[in-house]
């Protein structure tokens, strides 16, 4: 069973008496068929000898919502998209209202997020006639022939991303083969193929503290097994001077592998001395401040607040002047949220104090920290003086958003109410 366009997206029942303008949009859009398993979507590509696309998405996609509204309905991409490709589109997150059709493809839109790296949506996935997949595309397009072109790559050998995968195996010692074919990688947010290619291509640079080539490491490491990554954590005072990011990355990689369990609703508790233990004993050169950084997070988790304190004081005393301004910030806002302490909220001043000052006061969402901070000390005229001044750089900035929240906030700190929960 087809329809020309779908509306899965939204999840909406439409009524059967359709307008007149809806019946011309279901002439002319690209036909998502619906009600076939995936073994059967490749039975009936196989029949009719067509490609299949597979268009990825997630209903919070706004991007996905653009592309289902402003593309697939139009006329000439239905044209060209229906006389090639049996089309499916596949939901990547689960909602209440997700019909029995959507349930049914929970399975295996677990299993496509898995074999084929989804990590990102729109993603659009290709298949042959007989089933094997041969090209993916990331991303939105406002430019219906640009989008044309990208899909049209599906079906020529010599553009075909997957297939072009399958060759690095005879170009292993080809440096600009396997860069050309990392970027395209990266550029389809395939992180898995990315992470294989990227160790072959470590071996062939001669010079990998070139930025160029450091780019391209932190961009494909993926796991602590990469040889990027023993890399970057063998060489990190010296990489990190060139590209700053190489800390972020290795200790992204170890919170994953070794930390992020303990996070997890029904994840096992955290022993830290155990945990330090088995990180000093792996990665020296970060274990101390990966640890100090998670435990103050795992306690707001638990809701262990004088734990969390301690934590906090601790990560901060040690360690607030190799953090980025984002994470002052954060680490004053959880303060502020979740602690009721005199003593960690006047720290907490000071390390907001010191940022907004360091800015020279250019950053309405850390003044307005700063602020809040303040009056949940008792400091309201204060606060309301640096509330104004956050509405202000919000106005000036033309951020809405902000604006709207910060105003929320001085109305608060006016009428003696809090502004946390």
């Amino acid at each position: 069973m087809t329809r020309k366009v779908r509306f899965v997206k939204a999840g909406i029942i439409f009524s059967l008496f359709l307008s007149p303008l809806f019946l011309v949009a279901e002439d002319t859009g690209v036909n998502f068929v619906h009600g076939l398993s995936w073994e059967q979507v490749k039975a009936k590509a196989k029949a009719e000898n067509k490609y299949i696309f597979v268009d990825c998405f997630a209903t919070w996609c706004g991007p996905c919502k653009y592309m289902n509204e402003k593309i697939f309905s139009k006329k000439e991409i239905g044209e060209f998209i229906n006389s090639k490709f049996i089309s499916v589109a596949i939901q990547f997150d689960q909602t209440p209202e997700d019909r029995k059709e959507i349930k049914d493809w929970y399975k295996d839109a677990k299993k496509f997020e898995r074999e084929f790296s989804i990590n990102s949506f729109p993603t659009y996935l290709f298949f042959s006639p007989d089933g094997h997949v041969v090209h993916r595309i990331t991303g939105s397009t406002k430019d219906d022939s640009l989008f044309i072109s990208q899909v049209n790559d599906a079906l020529k050998p010599e553009k075909q991303y997957y297939s072009l995968v399958e060759q690095y195996k005879y170009h292993k010692k080809d440096s600009s083969f396997l860069r050309d074919l990392l970027i395209l990688s990266i550029n389809f947010g395939d992180k898995m193929k990315a992470s294989k290619i990227g160790n072959f291509y470590f071996d062939c640079l001669k010079n990998p503290f070139l930025k160029e080539n450091l780019e391209i490491i932190i961009q494909t490491v993926e796991s602590t097994k990469d040889k990027g990554f023993k890399f970057l954590l063998e060489n990190q005072s010296k990489v990190t001077c060139i590209e700053k990011n190489a800390e972020i990355v290795v200790c992204n990689i170890i919170y994953s592998e070794y930390l992020e369990r303990y996070f997890k609703a029904d994840g096992p508790v955290a022993n830290w001395k155990k945990i330090l233990r088995v990180l000093k004993n792996k990665f020296p050169a970060v274990a101390d401040k990966m640890v100090s950084q998670a435990k103050p997070n795992y306690y707001i988790i638990k809701k262990q607040w004088p734990e969390f304190e301690d934590a906090l004081l601790t990560y901060m005393k040690n360690y607030q002047y190799q953090m980025s301004p984002f994470e002052k910030n954060n680490n004053a806002w959880n303060a502020f949220s979740f602690s009721k302490n005199a003593k960690v909220l006047k720290e907490a001043i000071k390390w907001s104090e010191g940022l907004i000052k360091e800015e020279n006061f250019s950053d309405p969402n850390h003044i307005d920290t700063y602020a809040n901070l303040l009056y949940k000390v008792g400091d309201v005229n204060q606060a309301i003086g640096w509330e104004k001044k956050a509405i202000q750089l919000a106005a000036y900035n033309n951020n809405i958003r902000q604006s709207t929240s910060f105003k929320d906030n001085l109305r608060k700190m006016e009428r003696g109410e809090n502004t946390w929960n």
